[in-house]
């Protein structure tokens, strides 16, 4: 059974560039080819699932298309190595297992782009990163200078200490960096994170810095950040306790009011206050691998409430789907262990 395109001039057209493709695409491509592979029963319902998924964004089709090219020239996931392996990747879902060969098989396909290098759009780099978490998972380090770096899911991190300061580059994903006020350490040189959009040289803070695919978000809860942009460092501002801005390699808006529930997540929550409902499932989303999408008659529905992730450092967004289910009267529908649609409860 196949479900490539029936004209090769689209697919060969298709091919020829994926140097725009994003990272977060291009691994959900080979998430979905690694469930086709490794679901020979559920063959017909997953190939379904992957041509809506194709459907939905010119990207997602480029980047199916860019797969199946390598996937011919190297004849690999066709192959019965690869077929064992994606199956026992699929039946038998260790994270560290599953996700080594997504990285492996990410590479493979996508390492010839040489637009993501040009770009650094560089999912290799995030993977030889010195401090990482898989998808769904957290963890904290601490700092030269004293205080802790906490990383959310699907978050790199280099870190690289001499004597004139302690710089934190951040990859891709999100972290929450906490500084000792008036620290006395062994390391007295101060503390930089550096990012696609721009520099952040923090005072004494507490604040938080989400990589977004074209910008950052910054929250300040305490201290002070001044934000440095790529492009333009006579757009440098200064951001205090209690505000929040967004930034690129241009500009840094205007800061507004703190919203005090984007550091949730550092407490294993996520809080919502009135949010749509389709906006709750993408945050949860990011948590979990693989595709979650809701109908859209419920994709208005107001969500309020806090939905802990799990007490350990790995998210159990099972859990909190039960508990939308019960308050909003919607139904989850898991097609496979990867694809979670929501739909209003008959």
């Amino acid at each position: 059974m196949t479900i490539e395109r029936n004209t090769a001039e689209s697919s060969r057209a298709l091919d020829n560039d994926t140097s725009d493709i994003p990272h977060a695409i291009a691994i959900q491509a080979v998430e979905w080819s690694v469930e086709l592979q490794g679901s020979p029963k559920n063959s017909r319902t997953v190939i379904q699932q992957i041509s809506q998924w194709r459907a939905e964004h010119p990207d997602h089709e480029r980047a199916w298309q860019h797969i199946q090219s390598v996937n011919k020239q190297f004849a690999f996931m066709r192959s019965s190595t690869g077929k064992r392996l994606a199956h026992t990747s699929v039946v038998h879902p260790a994270m560290h297992s599953r996700r080594e060969m997504i990285k492996a098989l990410s590479v493979l396909f996508f390492a010839g782009g040489a637009g993501w290098v040009a770009k650094q759009e560089l999912p290799w780099q995030a993977w030889v990163a010195d401090v990482s978490t898989g998808i769904g998972e957290r963890t904290e380090l601490k700092l030269a200078s004293g205080g802790s770096v906490q990383l959310n899911t699907n978050t790199s991190l280099n870190v690289q200490v001499n004597a004139v300061e302690e710089l934190l580059t951040l990859l891709q994903g999100e972290i929450m960096v906490r500084m000792i006020p008036d620290n006395v350490s062994m390391h007295t040189g101060r503390l930089r994170i550096e990012t696609d959009q721009g520099s952040l040289l923090p005072d004494d803070a507490e604040f938080l810095v989400r990589h977004q695919r074209n910008f950052c978000d910054l929250s300040v809860y305490s201290g002070a950040v001044d934000v440095i942009p790529s492009d333009n460092h006579l757009a440098k501002q200064r951001i205090i306790a209690g505000e929040q801005t967004r930034f690129d390699r241009a500009s840094v808006s205007t800061a507004l009011k703190l919203d005090p529930n984007a550091k949730a997540w550092t407490q294993g929550m996520i809080v919502a206050k009135g949010m749509r409902f389709e906006d709750f499932l993408n945050e949860v989303a990011r948590y979990r691998t693989g595709y979650v999408r809701c109908s859209p008659d419920i994709a208005n529905l107001r969500v309020s409430g806090t939905y802990p992730l799990g007490h350990s450092l790995k998210a159990d967004t099972d859990r909190i789907f039960r508990a939308v289910e019960q308050s909003l009267g919607v139904k989850a529908h898991y097609l496979t262990r990867y694809f979670v649609s929501f739909q209003a409860a008959a």
